[in-house]
């Protein structure tokens, strides 16, 4: 198989060059009070060559190289897991693919991790908890390597496995337990399922390599790699899922499923089908008797309502065909900064006027607050499908804003509610290059290349600065390296090299702005880099009298990203993780916006407690997708104002935002 590809050919070649090597022991740790500890691993180098059908030798694609890795990673654990079962042993599943041997304590296993546990201290004293600080802690750990006698650390492993309990026989320390009373045929097809479920939840196209990978780990040592592709195979037969295509990016295909493409099908057809049915909100619609075409009598008036409310000239026309389309849906695309805000507001005014009434929706609360600062009853599309909005009375515009961060399933509920209540018009307004649906698909933007009426706003008047104007221009149209090149011929990019020194120039700019009465944001991709910066500035504020000198400390929830359908799974949950219950449960006794802790976890069910009250076990699989998992973070300092001293507490997943915000007051 071959792709062309800006000129150079594609070859699939299913072959490469690659030599393991094998290690028994672990590098030693420099705090360890042993030697090398036991474990068995193996470390792998590909070669970046590859023999073509024509037995030429070329290179491989780096890139597709770098991106396999995570799934080959995948099948090394599978099949590891298959066999250390077929040697007698069972497995405890992680919910990250990994796995441990059963029938060990975790004061057993951390006496055979002394390094783990030298990383795990270290990074907790220091409050590191990014990856890449994370690795610079496992390279200072570890002891530079050095010959043994094999019989010096044979017995030190011995006299620690008997300290600790732990016998050294031939024979496994547990008999096997098979977790899955099923065959691998079956189990494939569950692990299948699940990772369908799972990977489609956030991408309406799924890479083949992703796919498999979610169902191997799902699966750990009940299936492999063999069964799972046979199982692809067959849902492909039965067109559940569906191939998408191939190319030099996808070699191994990509899919979607039955289910997601009758759903962007239907939205598809709901827009089409009510297309003709909505309402211009000025003047009255025309219908050619010659081609059939509807048109509107009210630009003039629209035209003229503009120009009272000074509006740019874009603004104007994007005005007119918004108010006077006589079409049930269209759209108002604009960069950020356009002024989108604004001309939705006026909108709004010139419906009401017209005896129409407007509600605004968003998928997020800032979309919403922004909607209720332009005067607009607004609300999330979340409630909308919780709650109905009030009886309906006379016209009714609907106003959905970000609507590039709709996916496909809300999207569907959106439009089924406004058809059977009647809405008249549907106004989806967003920035297609500037945010993306975190769910399945991009309905909206399948809406747009169906020729969906759409005025769009392009003069960017957020920015007063010229030059600063031109480089935004440059960012929101995907030019990012003439826009970087600009602000460093403007003098905006400053480098400093050294991290302390970089982190105190912030908080001194920071202070700068802040007694200029400006508004400054401090943008920190790591969390470790957060922490030193926060200090910076209170350290700052402090010293100036802008922020009291008490000090608080926050407990964080950090939120841990999973999916509804992993939320089912006990794996997915660890002990002192933290549930919220947005919407509650009758049946359970657990009342709306509920906090409870996962005391214990089995192996078919978590059991969550609520603090101080008797363990409450719940099922996973009885869970209604509504909840959210936390873990807890470490205290984290943070601070309040004298004049919020007595202010209510926020829910945890907030005070992280709030502690940020006060700063800059």
């Amino acid at each position: 198989m071959s792709y062309q590809h800006g000129g150079t050919e594609k070859i699939q070649t299913s072959n490469v060059c690659a030599v393991i090597f094998e290690h028994y022991d672990a590098r030693e740790s420099k705090q360890g009070e042993h030697g090398p500890m036991p474990q068995l691993h193996h470390h792998t180098f590909m070669m970046n060559m590859t023999q073509r059908p024509d037995a030429q030798w070329r290179g491989l694609e780096t890139y597709q190289m770098m991106k396999a890795r995570p799934f080959i990673d995948g099948v090394y654990m599978s099949e590891l897991a298959k066999n250390v079962q077929q040697l007698g042993y069972s497995i405890v599943r992680g919910s990250d693919g990994s796995f441990e041997l059963a029938g060990f304590t975790r004061t057993q296993i951390a006496a055979f991790s002394e390094r783990s546990q030298d990383i795990m201290r270290l990074k907790t004293e220091r409050g590191i908890t990014s990856p890449k600080a994370a690795r610079d802690i496992v390279l200072e750990t570890r002891r530079a390597k050095r010959d043994h006698d094999p019989e010096v650390p044979k017995i030190e492993r011995e006299a620690l496995a008997a300290e600790h309990g732990i016998s050294l026989g031939n024979h496994p320390a547990v008999p096997v337990v098979r977790a899955f009373a099923v065959t691998p045929e079956e189990q494939a097809r569950k692990s299948l399922d699940f990772a369908i479920r799972h990977t489609t939840t956030r991408s309406a196209v799924v890479d083949h390599r992703e796919m498999a990978l979610a169902a191997l780990k799902h699966g750990l040592g009940a299936t492999d790699l063999d069964h799972v592709r046979a199982q692809m195979a067959t849902q492909q037969q039965s067109g559940n899922l569906i191939s998408a295509g191939s190319s030099h990016l996808h070699p191994l295909e990509k899919y979607t499923t039955r289910e997601m493409a009758l759903l962007e099908r239907e939205n598809r057809t709901l827009v089409r089908d009510q297309m003709n049915h909505g309402r211009p909100i000025a003047g009255i619609a025309i219908r050619s008797a010659v081609d059939g075409t509807v048109s509107s009598t009210g630009g003039q008036e629209v035209r003229e309502w503009a120009a009272g409310r000074k509006l740019f000239p874009d603004q104007t026309e994007a005005a007119v065909l918004t108010l006077t389309t006589p079409k049930w849906a269209s759209a108002i695309e604009g960069l950020a900064g356009t002024t989108k805000t604004t001309l939705v507001g006026a909108v709004k005014e010139f419906a009401e006027e017209h005896d129409w009434t407007v509600r605004g929706f968003g998928t997020t609360t800032g979309a919403v607050s922004a909607l209720t600062e332009a005067g607009i009853d607004s609300r999330t599309i979340a409630k909308l499908r919780a709650t109905p909005p009030p009886p309906k009375r006379g016209r009714e515009l609907w106003i959905v804003d970000e609507s590039s961060l709709l996916a496909t399933v809300p999207v569907n509920a959106l439009l089924k509610l406004a058809q059977q209540r009647g809405v008249e018009r549907i106004l989806f307004v967003s920035d297609q290059k500037q945010h993306l649906a975190i769910e399945a698909g991009s309905p909206v933007r399948q809406f747009l290349a169906d020729n969906m009426a759409v005025a769009r706003l392009t003069t960017i008047r957020r920015q007063q600065d010229p030059e600063l104007r031109r480089v935004v221009e440059l960012s929101a149209n995907g030019r990012t390296d003439e826009a970087i090149d600009l602000l460093t011929e403007q003098g905006r990019i400053v480098e400093v090299a050294k991290s302390a020194e970089r982190y105190e120039r912030i908080a001194s700019d920071y202070l700068d702005a802040h007694q200029a009465k400006q508004n400054c944001l401090v943008v920190s991709p790591a969390n470790d880099e957060r922490k030193a910066i926060n200090q910076a500035i209170r350290s700052r504020l402090v010293q100036h009298g802008y922020v009291a000198t008490l000090g608080r400390e926050h407990q964080i929830l950090i939120l841990r990203d999973m999916t509804v359908e992993q939320l089912k799974h006990a794996r997915s949950y660890h002990e002192n993780d933290i549930v919220y219950f947005s919407r509650g449960s009758k049946k359970q006794g657990i009342p709306k916006r509920a906090y409870l802790t996962v005391s214990a976890v089995s192996r078919r069910e978590p059991h969550v407690a609520r603090r101080k009250r008797t363990p409450h076990p719940i099922r996973p699989n009885a869970l209604k997708g509504n909840e959210r998992l936390y873990q807890r973070n470490a205290h984290d300092s943070g601070w309040r104002p004298a004049t919020m001293a007595r202010a209510r507490q926020p829910p945890p997943h907030r005070q992280r935002r709030i502690r940020h915000d006060q700063a800059a007051r």
